[in-house]
C-alpha cells in the first residue's frame, strides 16, 4: 500500500468516526446522509481530496498535506483550482481579515 492510500484510508476513517458517509465521485449521492465526503472531487482546474457536503450543499473540501506542511502552501493550492476558503485567523498573521465566499 503506497503512504497515499494509507493517508486515504486514515482520513476517510477519521471522517466516518465524525459521522461523515465517504463515497466516491462515480457513486455519489449527496442526499445519503447529512454530511456526506466524496473523494478525489473533479474541479474546475484539478481536483479536491474531498469535497464536503452537509444537507445536499456543499460546505467545503479537505486537501491533504503531509504531516507539517505549511497551511499556506493548501490555501496557495486551492486558489489555484479556483476553491474559495477561509483561512483560520492565526494562520493570517499579515492580514487579520476573513475571506468569506461559496465553494465553487
Amino acid at each position: 500500500m503506497t503512504p497515499e492510500q494509507k493517508a486515504r484510508q486514515k482520513i476517510d476513517q477519521q471522517l466516518e468516526q465524525c459521522g461523515w458517509i465517504v463515497q466516491n465521485q462515480d457513486e455519489m449521492n449527496i442526499s445519503a446522509g447529512h454530511g456526506v465526503a466524496i473523494r478525489e472531487f473533479t474541479l474546475k482546474n484539478g481536483f479536491a481530496d474531498y469535497m464536503l457536503y452537509a444537507d445536499c450543499r456543499a460546505i467545503g473540501v479537505v486537501e491533504a498535506r503531509r504531516q507539517g506542511a505549511l497551511l499556506l502552501i493548501a490555501k496557495k493550492l486551492m486558489e489555484c483550482l479556483q476553491v474559495n476558503i477561509v483561512m483560520p485567523t492565526w494562520q493570517n498573521k499579515t492580514k487579520n481579515t476573513k475571506r468569506k465566499a461559496p465553494v465553487t
